[in-house]
């Protein structure tokens, strides 16, 4: 039996070690008993926001989720889970596998959660950041782990089963390796999670994984790809996912850390990547990859974006932990000379058995790879054998990709093969064939905008050519060997090209051919078959055929030699077949497998004919061709013949106008089916098994329109075409309406498609009825028609012609009821009353609970007896509950109780009840107060019917008192006694903070726990209502929008649950001032001192020692900048309370800020005591913070002194070229780094 387990963590806005300390542990101790049970364990966490330091543990039959329950989460918030590293370097959930202990799961669930990295906390060995450092990358973890250990070389593993994601946030805050990291995995679904700013690589990685399907999820500012199949997986479907911005960061990394800088190459990891070796069996479909695309810059052609790898591996060149000396060629990696990381949707690498399907792209950038890549992946298993994963058997259609800004390489392949399968012939034996597909691409919109540039020198005009390829294919290597392709198709595609204003359009040239063997100026073969048909390329100047192919290195297919397919009709078959070929076939052969069975020459005309075809094609599982033979009995072509009922399409049924959609079943051949009708073009959904729907809905089919189904084969030509006939449907007159409630509003209902207009009569009058959506409508206001029992309501629909085609009448429910005063007085002893006609039973309450039926007597009435010990008091709580036919309460009304003796009370608050009052009838002559037994006090009473208590506060002290109200008569007997409801005071307690205009934005405060809602009121008017939170604070996230100027009347107002105010406190408003004053460090003996003020100071004042010294001067063309000039005048030592004062305009002081002092620089200034005429150096020494020495004439700077930084001594030369008499007066002088003067030395000149 499943376990249900609630794991409470502690919940806090701010991360505190100890509490996340706390968080794994208790995680972790609680999981590890729960595993040991063995039991299937459904483990559920409050919405919260839970601080985690360190790794929470995955255990296997698991699911892990935010509780849904209405109570506990009556918002469906998610949990939120906030990792920092813990000691060991993890953080995450994970299921911690190593060497030693793969710890392999199985049969896990995590959905409706969130996860977090955290960046931000006071112990930076707690939060994750991102460096491009290798050791940081190799350390950091996934938010999400469920693999093995992590392998360098290719070596499969696995063991995990049955894992699901649904409904998953991740937001890595750009640190951290993967979202989510999975390996070894059967049977993996990851549904509907949104995972944004992964650090390093992507939002959603894979490697050995088989049966997984990755389903309506999104990613964001990933480092790396977005979903990434990394290796070794099989059978993966990648559907409906959105892709934005991926590849933000991994390029700095593998630039500085991965890359070989001997044998550089560029990062281009796709969107939606492969990365291979050995990934098979990909479906990937209707996905959207996008990257740079703003709308804004292209409708006013601004230049596309880099992608921020590149200016980052820049900026980044000088930084030694990221680009560190090498020690063998003892320098740092040099720049690239080509950007390193470039943009690409889709990229296929080691990859087979792929259909990349209805998907789109749309990347803006100048940094763009092309459309796609494929190619074979090589990698070692270990040190003398490689693993290789194929391009084969992939299928590339109905695609629709955008790329603008400068392209490198629109289509590039390297290696492409055609798969083998072995079949068996008929004596047993087995011989290879190919499957016939490499690569195809079919069927695709490409467009582009703006340069094709395959030199990769971005932006470098120069560099374009004129001549620039659609598609290149380049010879591979395979264990140190050169490989060619084997075969790629190009057919039916559409290219667009135009150039891209604002980026060089003067420049822009057209593809000049479709596809070329790469590199073009070499001997070698690329590529065995390529088959070229029906591409289109159009530019802003014209449409032409594109099937130029540079085949030099490149074997054309050639066309077949047989003018049509061999399709033999096996559902309808004739005895006889006939075709036609060309020269130099003259005899037709008809083989059964490797076996011939027939034979048919050809005549003049190209015709051959076989007799009695069908009894030779009857073994439906066979394999039949026809060989063409010359004159000299050379095969010189083979081909297969299709069976009609492997090509042809049916439908189930007629197409009948409404219907959703058309259905039916088609041949083994057929790839697509497309549904055609005039201007419109509808494609079918093949379930692989041989049935396929079309989705109509939205094709507005009419009688008398041509329907066609069109089915094509995997090589995009047209193999069967079948006519739809079109059927009238009947007409839909269905007209409902829901039974009407007598005395409420309004009723619903329902009208089929082919009523045009619904009307409602009620006592013969027309009332107005509301369509409301698609064949549904209402009837409101009737609330004010006092509808009867006897009253008719009928309903009408009529049709095309505007003819009544339907009427129905609504059937009432009378559920009133009434009931007459009970007065406790002797001989009164009966209750009665009235009910409805839908009343089936009726029952007495007395205090919440039923007490037992009443009897009716069939005509609308009730009468209970006997109600003496029954209704007893008037503080009973009394109500009657009338039932409907199925014995559901369908009315409840209370009962007015009376006696000859009776008083009222209100409710007693303690603390807020200041007068205490009631009522009392006239047969009561006192009124008196008893608390807890006992008479405390008479009320004072008015001769009207009321009284009043002024000293209850004396007595009613705890919520626990019992408090009563008794009457008495002129005797001072007791005849009435009413208990009093004493309620506990209420906490109406409100405060705020204050606002100053142009720096706050928000307004925040606290409010008693009775407050349940809190406003902003300006000038009397109710603005805006304050965010609530548990701990008793609120916050108006706005209030900027309506706190504009300090004279107006600010107040927060408190409200209870009944929206009663209950408390109102006013607001401080002020106007910011900027009052901002900063000063500089002051050295002793330094010669000035500078600061910053903010524009509401208007002077600035220097006191030393509680003296003021002056005030500051601007300094010139530097607003908000000040200085003090002469400072060393003052004396000031370093135990000096030196400060200073920023005042207003009005004189007054409103901030000081203390100067901090620090010892003397070393700005000693020594120079000989006497220079003599004609001596060429003048030499001496300076202290270290002397930044400059220079040498002056006559008042005049003639040169800066060299100074020997070890020594500290400086030297003037060639002095005797400037200095020509003793009367010359010559100074050494000496000035900081910030150019300011520190000493003045003067020198005597002598003969």
């Amino acid at each position: 039996m499943a376990i249900k387990e609630m794991i409470e963590l502690i919940n806090r806005d701010n991360y505190v070690e100890g509490y996340a300390t706390d968080n794994q542990q208790l995680w972790n101790t609680r999981i590890q008993a729960l595993e040991a049970t063995g039991e299937d364990i459904l483990i559920e966490v409050l919405p919260g926001t839970y601080f985690v330091k360190g790794s929470l543990r995955l255990i296997s039959k698991a699911t892990i989720q935010t509780t849904m329950d209405s109570k506990l989460n009556p918002t469906k918030e998610k949990a939120i889970f906030i990792f920092g590293l813990g000691t060991d370097g993890e953080a995450g959930f994970s299921n911690l596998p190593t060497s030693e202990n793969p710890n392999y799961l199985h049969d896990v669930c995590i959905q409706d959660v969130r996860f977090e990295f955290m960046i931000k906390a006071g112990n930076e060995g707690i939060s994750l950041t991102l460096d491009y450092t290798k050791l940081n990358f190799l350390a950091s973890p996934s938010l999400l782990t469920i693999t093995g250990p992590y392998v360098g070389n290719y070596t499969p593993y696995k063991g995990m089963r049955n894992i699901s994601i649904r409904n998953v946030e991740v937001d890595g805050k750009s640190v951290g390796k993967n979202g989510f990291n999975f390996g070894g995995i059967e049977n993996l679904r990851v549904i509907d999670c949104d995972i944004k700013n992964i650090g390093y690589l992507s939002g959603i990685s894979l490697e050995f994984c088989h049966d997984v399907i990755l389903e309506g999820n999104q990613t964001t500012n990933t480092g790396r790809a977005g979903i990434q199949i990394y290796r070794g997986n099989e059978k993966v479907s990648v559907i409906n996912n959105k892709v934005t911005d991926w590849m933000q960061r991994y390029g700095v990394y593998h630039y500085y850390s991965v890359n070989d800088p001997k044998n550089s190459t560029e990062m281009f990891d796709g969107g939606i990547d492969s990365y291979g070796p050995n990934n098979t069996e990909l479906v990937i479909t209707g996905n959207h990859v996008t990257a740079g695309w703003d709308e804004v810059e292209r409708v006013n052609n601004a230049v596309p974006k880099e992608n921020p790898c590149n200016p980052n591996i820049i900026a980044l060149h000088g930084n030694t932990a990221v680009n560190p000396v090498d020690v063998n060629t003892r320098k740092n990696r040099p720049l690239p000379t080509t950007p390193h990381t470039l943009y690409l949707p889709y990229r296929l690498s080691g990859a087979s058995n792929v259909r990349l399907q209805g998907n789109t792209a749309k990347v803006r950038s100048v940094h763009i790879f092309g459309f796609l890549f494929a190619a074979q992946r090589e990698v070692s298993k270990n040190p003398t054998e490689k693993a290789i994963g194929e391009v084969s058997d992939v299928v590339v259609t109905e695609n629709m990709l955008e790329l603008e800004g400068e392209i490198r390489l629109p289509l590039r392949t390297i290696t492409v093969k055609k798969r083998n399968n072995v079949e068996r012939n008929d004596d047993g034996t087995s011989v290879t064939h190919t499957r016939g597909i490499g690569l195809e691409i079919l069927d695709n919109d490409f467009y582009m905008k703006g340069i094709i540039n395959g030199s990769g020198q971005t932006g470098v005009v120069s560099s374009f050519t004129t001549k620039p390829r659609f598609m290149t294919i380049r010879l591979g290597e395979e264990n140190g060997r050169t490989v060619m392709s084997e075969e790629v198709v190009l057919h039916n595609n559409r290219i667009y090209h135009q150039p891209l204003e604002g980026y060089y359009p003067e420049k822009w040239a057209q593809p000049d051919l479709l596809l070329v063997a790469s590199p073009e100026n070499i001997g070698d073969t690329v590529i065995k078959h390529v088959a070229v048909n029906n591409n289109r390329l159009t530019t802003h100047k014209k449409e032409t055929a594109f099937e130029t192919v540079l085949n030099e290195r490149i074997e054309v297919l050639h066309k077949s030699l047989f003018v049509e397919k061999v399709v033999y009709d096996d559902v309808t078959p004739s005895q006889d077949y006939q075709s036609q070929c060309f020269l130099p076939i003259c005899t037709v052969e008809l083989h059964k497998g490797n076996v011939k069975i027939d034979e048919a020459s050809v005549n003049s005309q190209g015709t051959f004919l076989f007799s009695n075809i069908a009894t030779k094609l009857v073994e439906r599982t066979a394999t039949y061709s026809f060989i063409g033979k010359d004159i000299r009995g050379n095969q010189v072509e083979q081909v297969a013949i299709t069976f009609l009922s492997d090509v042809s399409i049916t439908t189930d049924t007629d197409y009948t106008i409404h219907d959703t959609q058309i259905t039916g079943t088609y041949g083994t051949e057929i790839y697509a089916i497309k549904l055609q009708t005039t201007g419109m073009t509808k494609n079918a959904t093949l379930d692989g098994t041989g049935r396929y729907a079309i989705s109509v809905e939205d094709m507005m089919i009419s009688p008398g329109d041509i329907l066609e189904l069109i089915a094509i084969d995997r090589q995009g030509v047209e193999r069967y075409r079948l006519p739809v006939r079109v059927l009238e449907a009947p007409l839909d007159y269905t007209l409902t309406g829901s039974d009407y409630t007598l005395g409420t509003d309004q009723i619903t209902g329902t009208f089929g498609r082919d009523i045009r207009v619904v009307s409602a009569v009620i006592r013969n009058i027309e009332v107005p009825v509301t369509i409301t959506g698609i064949n549904t409508f209402q009837v409101t206001g009737l609330a004010a028609k006092n509808i009867r029992w006897e009253d008719t309501f009928i309903l009408r629909g009529k049709g095309v012609d505007d003819e009544i085609c339907q009427e129905i009448e609504i059937q009432y429910l009378d559920y009133g009821m009434t009931v007459v005063t009970y007065v406790i007085a002797y001989p009164e002893r009966a209750l009665t009353g009235t009910h409805g006609h839908s009343i089936a039973g009726v029952s007495l309450w007395i205090d919440g609970k039923e007490m037992l039926d009443i009897p009716m007597d069939g005509n609308g009435n009730y009468t209970l007896k006997d109600t003496t010990i029954l209704l007893t008091s008037v503080s009973k709580e009394v109500e009657i509950v009338g039932r409907n036919e199925w014995g559901q309460e369908a009315s409840r009304i209370p009962v007015i109780m009376s006696s000859l003796f009776q008083v009222t009370a209100q409710d007693y608050t303690i603390g807020e009840t200041a007068t205490f009052a009631g009522t009392y009838s006239d047969s009561v002559f006192k009124v008196r107060l008893w608390v807890n037994g006992e008479v405390v006090e008479q009320a004072a009473t008015d001769g009207n019917g009321n009284y009043t208590f002024a000293k209850a506060s004396t007595f009613i002290k705890t919520v626990n008192d019992i408090v009563e109200i008794v009457g008495v008569n002129k005797v001072y007997q007791e005849r009435v006694r009413l208990l009093v409801r004493v309620n506990a005071p209420k906490d109406y307690s409100l405060t705020t903070s204050s606002f100053v205009i142009n720096q706050s934005k928000i307004l925040t405060g606290t409010f008693g726990k009775d407050i349940q809602g809190v406003r902003l009121c300006v000038n009397g008017v109710n603005k805006t209502s304050a965010t609530l939170s548990t701990d008793g604070s609120y916050r108006f996230e706005n209030a900027a929008q309506h706190i504009t100027n300090a004279t107006l009347k600010v107040e927060v107002q408190g409200v209870d649950g009944a929206f009663v105010e209950r408390k109102r406190i006013p607001v401080a408003v002020t106007v910011w001032k900027d009052y901002d004053l900063k000063v500089e460090t002051y050295p002793v003996e330094y010669p000035q001192l500078l600061g910053t003020y903010g524009k509401d100071i208007v002077t600035v004042q220097l006191w030393v020692n509680g003296v003021n010294k002056g005030q500051a001067t601007n300094i010139a063309n530097q607003v908000g900048k000040y200085s003090f000039m002469e400072m060393r005048k003052y004396g000031i030592a370093t135990a000096s309370k030196v400060e200073v004062r920023g005042l207003d305009a009005t004189k007054k002081v409103q901030v000081i800020t203390p100067v901090v002092v620090k010892p003397a620089l070393q700005a000693t200034l020594t120079a000989p005591a006497n220079y003599k005429l004609g001596t060429k150096e003048i030499a001496g020494a300076c202290g270290k913070d002397i930044a400059y020495v220079r040498f002056s004439v006559n008042a005049v700077v003639k040169q800066q002194a060299t100074i020997d930084r070890v020594t500290n001594k400086y030297k003037v030369t060639y002095a005797n070229n400037f200095i020509s008499a003793t009367t010359n007066k010559v100074e050494i002088i000496g000035l900081d780094k910030a150019y300011v003067e520190m000493r003045r030395v003067s020198i005597p000149v002598i003969k």
